[in-house]
């Protein structure tokens, strides 16, 4: 937390830039849409009659190199000069002198420093001054999303359970019957909910593809027509996990299909791909300056049909060891503000954890997962807390089968001085239709989660909170 005498001075320093930034981050996709200047509209800026009196603070803020000691790192460059003689080109001469204002009042640079000056946190703002949000430039990475800011500077980032597309299921009989596109297995008060958020959430189980044979000795395969994409974007989804038991169905054709139409759909995917550096690569988000990591990984399969993917080989990433996952984890959080952990696993249909659960949980978090975050059982299983971070062992059926379930979207909040805050909002999968749940059924479900979590506080509005030792 900053102390208050920083907090006046940020305020201080926002009102001296310049507000003719050259580039601002894009706007939002949801419904949210409208983006904030950096800087407030009413800064006056500087005058200078000589352009010395420019290299003479450039000068001074080199020699005070040890205040930006918390941010150096993060931001990469390889003398100071060359990121000061930057940041004058990207964002004019003024925020030289609020960094000046910074150093005369012996105050560090900080990541909240700079994202009060720049619109940009030093993660997010390493990845502007390196080049990888630029595509024309060799350190491009497409796996980095600029969503800008958001009128009211908040993130909110929604997640949902299993979800499946595949043909010959319940789900689309319903789908094709209804034809009332995805309102007619969804109700519109959730759709709208998933469209309200900055970043969608869900676990793909099902293959995209018409190639490919199933898994002879597999009870259940998934397969959904490649134009059964769209549905995703019905619901507001932007971000897939195919980190599952269900991705490799219908064989290598059919993943190698899944990955083509959900990239040619525009739909982000993780946790699985053409060899091991894709499906290990986090998908990373940048809101309000805040940067966040989204990892996937598998260990659902007692026994084992889904491919590991390999140095040249299609195929998941697995955490039935922990440890090349962790280390993928540890990775992200150098590079990120925030790690949310997307993990397929557990027994399904019981509340009852696996070990391995509880365990690799807090193996997340100890290699620098903010959030952890289950799929798989098919049902709401617990909630706990470790070293006050948040563990939801699993969201359950979404859009899957037939069964009449309790589920949810879980809603995580970003506030604008970058506190993570959650909201659990109860559903109900029934006929095949999944609703928003009122009343007596609302607080059927938080009761519920209540009976079998943990260590957290679940408050009658849905807010899920740490519980006081």
């Amino acid at each position: 937390m900053r102390k208050a005498a920083k907090i006046s001075i940020l305020f201080l320093l926002v009102a001296v830039i310049l507000c003719g930034c050259d580039a601002q981050p894009a706007a939002v996709h949801t419904a949210r849409t409208e983006t904030l200047p950096f800087v407030s509209d009413y800064a006056e800026p500087v005058q200078l009659s000589k352009p010395e009196a420019v290299e003479l603070v450039k000068t001074k803020l080199t020699k005070n190199a040890s205040k930006f000691i918390p941010v150096s790192e993060i931001l990469g460059y390889q003398d100071l000069k060359t990121f000061i003689d930057w940041l004058e080109q990207k964002y004019g001469i003024n925020i030289l002198f609020a960094l000046e204002d910074v150093v005369d009042a012996n105050e560090e640079v900080t990541s909240e420093a700079l994202r009060a000056l720049t619109g940009y946190g030093a993660y997010a703002l390493s990845d502007l001054f390196n080049g990888r949000l630029d595509p024309d430039s060799e350190n491009y990475n497409k796996n980095i999303i600029d969503l800008g800011k958001t009128d009211d500077g908040i993130a909110e980032i929604g997640f949902v359970g299993d979800v499946s597309f595949a043909e010959g299921y319940s789900i689309m009989y319903k789908y094709d019957r209804a034809k009332k596109g995805v309102e007619g297995i969804l109700d519109k008060r959730v759709i709208d909910i998933m469209k309200s958020m900055d970043i969608m959430v869900a676990n793909n189980e099902f293959t995209l593809s018409e190639r490919g044979s199933p898994i002879p000795t597999k009870e259940y395969t998934f397969r959904g027509k490649p134009e059964r994409v769209s549905i995703w974007h019905e619901m507001g989804v932007d971000l897939v996990s195919l980190a599952n038991n269900h991705s490799y169905d219908y064989g290598l054709e059919s993943f190698l299909d899944t990955l083509d139409t959900l990239d040619g759909a525009g739909i982000r995917r993780m946790g699985a791909g053409r060899n091991i550096d894709e499906a290990d690569d986090p998908i990373y988000y940048i809101v309000n300056g805040h940067k966040i990591a989204f990892c996937a990984a598998t260990r659902a399969e007692k026994r084992v049909f889904t491919p590991k993917a390999g140095e040249n080989t299609p195929g998941v990433m697995y955490t039935y060891d922990t440890t090349d996952f962790c280390a993928e984890i540890a990775e992200a959080k150098k590079q990120s503000d925030f790690v949310v952990v997307y993990v397929h696993w557990g027994y399904e249909y019981t509340t009852m954890l696996e070990s391995a659960q509880v365990k690799g949980a807090k193996a997340f978090i100890d290699s620098g997962a903010d959030v952890v975050i289950g799929v798989h059982a098919h049902i709401l299983q617990g909630i706990d807390s470790y070293k006050g971070k948040m563990i939801f062992y699993n969201l359950g059926n979404f859009i899957f089968n037939n069964k009449s379930i309790a589920t949810g979207i879980l809603k995580l909040v970003i506030d604008a001085d970058g506190k993570l805050n959650y909201r659990f909002i109860p559903c109900y999968q029934e006929n095949c239709f999944t609703r928003l749940s009122v009343g007596e059924e609302y607080y059927s479900i938080l009761e519920l989660l209540r009976s079998i979590s943990s260590n957290v506080v679940i408050w009658d509005n849905g807010d899920v909170t740490v519980k006081a030792k």
